[in-house]
């Protein structure tokens, strides 16, 4: 039973470690890569950036849940309460990551248009 506590609780540390690891370090250079594409159209890149940020701490969420539930203590299991929710978010973002890869595109090909001229 220890044993299941452990590797659990030791997930949801590594989940959280994940997300910040991202989130410190991988979207700044995403979010400088967004700005030279979208040039004077900063708030697109931005808000890209800014529904990426939300999709992982939802994803980070729901990974805690999961990982929290596979405890088996009848208290912990009354956090399946709010996985409906995150499911509902986490379930949005598998449609608008076609709109993100759409927006990408868009402002690259904008800019090698602009470049071209």
């Amino acid at each position: 039973m220890v044993g299941v506590w452990a590797t659990n609780i030791i997930g949801s540390i590594f989940v959280i470690a994940g997300a910040l690891l991202i989130l410190n370090v991988v979207f700044p250079n995403l979010r400088r890569v967004l700005d030279s594409l979208s040039g004077n159209q900063v708030i697109v890149g931005r808000g890209i950036l800014t529904l990426l940020i939300v999709y992982v701490y939802f994803l980070s969420i729901q990974m805690i849940i999961t990982l929290l539930k596979a405890i088996g203590n009848p208290i912990l299991n009354n956090i399946d309460l709010i996985s409906p929710g995150v499911n509902l978010v986490v379930g949005v973002y598998d449609v608008l990551k076609w709109v993100i890869i759409g927006l990408v595109i868009a402002l690259a090909l904008s800019n090698l248009d602009k470049k071209k001229k």
